[in-house]
């Protein structure tokens, strides 16, 4: 037992202390080893049995009162039978029980006293993990305090917040896997629709142009294959899985390439695109993707701004950085919309409601491939749409 070891050393050095001290006879002598052994004896024994008997105590105050008293009593049982044994008057040892009795009292109630604030915590402790397992996430213990049981409060408390970003996260997940099942039924029963609708009028000969209705269920078809390579890219994008092979790439080429692949569109509605530079612009970057941003960005401008009006995409070289931003004449997006504009599944704006289309990952892509170029992106604050995004650029074009 861990507690001989220092009871049979304190029984030594008690015993060599009254050596030199007293230079006691043979029979005193003979006399405090039987009454110090006796006591370190009887502190063993009840250190050996009375644990288990503690432990069943449904208070924690009789758990922190009873050791103290236990050990009180040792005490004064240990002085009492000194001073019996040193043959004390009747007088003076009635007054040294009675001084005694006092000393072991006012412990108690020192005990008690004292205990007061560590039973409080400890209760403080039990509510808190009774409150947290009724699902209660709010609760804290309150406990500051530098001991072991304030360091278990705050293991708690550290647990509760964990918990609770746990569960936030758990259920902006749900919220999120709930829009992403609404927003793909969404998408893909339409064309699903159309398909059905085509294939049917073909098997019944009563489609009087099959090969229109057959150019319109390929379309259909490109349409959900468009859907599901960006929801590939997009997951890709965000688990990082897309390892892109950067290389010196012009920024403004990549955006004059995309105003010629969204000519065409541009030019059924009626609209003007053109790029606004004042000179080359190199990034280090995979050209294949960037391209892709600045193409979604186009098409989304496309897509809300009125006939005759134009596309401008801006670029300018602000040093170790460049910021190209897509601006349109339409009515921009609503304060609301903003915040959430560049969340995938977002889409159908109010401000921005000339025309449906799309799933709402052209935006989302956009944000995924320039923040894994270390680039920001961002809505404008302007009565116009404007939609921007800044990356470093490379060393040999900063001025």
């Amino acid at each position: 037992m861990k507690i001989l070891v220092p009871a049979g050393a304190l029984v030594l050095f008690v015993l060599l202390s009254t050596e030199v001290s007293m230079q006691p006879t043979s029979s005193e002598r003979f006399t405090f080893i039987l009454l110090f052994g006796g006591a370190a004896a009887v502190t063993v024994l009840l250190a050996k049995l009375l644990p288990p008997s503690l432990r069943r105590l449904t208070s924690v105050r009789h758990a922190v009162a009873a050791p103290s008293l236990i050990a009180v009593g040792v005490a004064a049982a240990t002085v009492m039978a000194s001073a019996w044994f040193m043959f004390l008057s009747s007088h003076d040892l009635r007054v040294f029980v009675a001084a005694l009795g006092l000393g072991v009292g006012l412990a108690v109630v020192l005990s008690r006293a004292l205990s007061e604030h560590l039973e409080a915590d400890l209760q403080s402790l039990s509510d808190t993990a009774e409150r947290l397992s009724t699902g209660d996430r709010t609760v804290r213990t309150g406990i500051d305090r530098p001991d072991e049981l304030g360091q278990v409060a705050g293991a708690l408390d550290s647990m509760i917040d964990q918990l609770a970003s746990t569960e936030a996260a758990k259920a902006e997940a749900e919220d999120a896997r709930e829009r992403l099942l609404a927003s793909l039924s969404h998408d893909l029963r339409t064309p699903l629709t159309a398909i059905r609708a085509a294939v049917e009028a073909l098997q019944d000969g009563v489609a009087e142009d099959p090969d229109r209705y057959l150019a319109s269920i390929d379309q259909d078809v490109k349409a959900m294959s468009e859907l599901v390579d960006d929801l590939f890219l997009l997951a890709r994008l965000e688990s990082g899985a897309v390892e892109f092979e950067p290389m010196p790439v012009d920024l403004v080429e990549l955006a004059d390439e995309a105003v010629e692949a969204v000519a065409p569109m541009a030019a059924r509605a009626g609209i003007r695109v053109k790029v606004e530079a004042s000179d080359a612009i190199n990034v280090n970057g995979a050209p294949h993707e960037l391209g892709r941003a600045i193409r979604n960005l186009l098409d989304n401008a496309l897509r809300y701004s009125p006939a005759g009006s134009t596309v401008r995409v801006v670029l300018s070289n602000g040093g170790n950085t460049t910021t190209l931003r897509v601006i349109d004449e339409g009515p921009g997006f609503a304060p609301a919309f903003r915040q959430s504009a560049l969340d995938e599944f977002t889409k159908g704006d109010p401000a921005r409601s000339r025309s449906e289309g799309g799933a709402g990952l052209g935006l989302a892509i956009v944000r995924s491939i320039i923040e894994t170029h270390s680039g920001t992106v961002w809505i404008d604050p302007e009565p116009r749409g404007s939609v921007a995004f800044q990356m470093p650029v490379m060393a040999q074009t900063q001025a």
